[in-house]
């Protein structure tokens, strides 16, 4: 039985392990600890994500999944679980950079663009401007009012 829910603070240690091991970047984690959503496993921290906001934009980041538990549907949950969260927040646009997971994003409505047409509102995020390599695909989300978004 796995259950998602909000990260705790004991749980950062975890997250961070994961995420190395997943090669993704770390930086500017602890600046949106409160959006971030895990999954646990036996009380173990196997997947996770986190959302970025700025104002009704958002940066969805660090979707990971333990390497020996994906193909179980774990990450579909976890990004459900934060593009819930972001109708909730009121977000109307959500973007990722990814280098890998293009088809697997555009499952849930996510399309590609150019970085340069971004919004502006997420250029200051370390994840943009630094942590990610340039070469990484720019992919936004964009929800309507009450739109619900697909379900990967």
């Amino acid at each position: 039985m796995n259950i998602i829910e909000r990260a705790s603070p004991a749980d950062l240690a975890a997250i961070l392990a994961l995420l190395e091991r997943c090669g993704l970047p770390q930086a500017g984690l602890k600046e949106v600890f409160a959006t971030m959503v895990v999954v646990r496993e036996a009380g173990r921290v196997v997947g996770c994500t986190a959302l970025e906001v700025y104002g009704t934009t958002a940066l969805l980041r660090s979707v990971a999944v333990d390497p020996i538990r994906r193909s179980h549907g774990l990450g579909n949950r976890l990004v459900q679980a934060a593009l819930s969260m972001a109708q909730q927040l009121g977000i109307h646009e959500i973007y990722l950079l990814t280098e890998t997971a293009e088809d697997y994003f555009s499952r849930f409505g996510f399309h590609r663009i150019e970085r340069a047409d971004a919004s502006p509102a997420i250029h200051c995020s370390v994840e943009w401007t630094s942590a990610c390599p340039a070469s990484a695909q720019a992919m936004v989300l964009r929800l309507e009012s009450g739109q619900q978004p697909c379900r990967g």
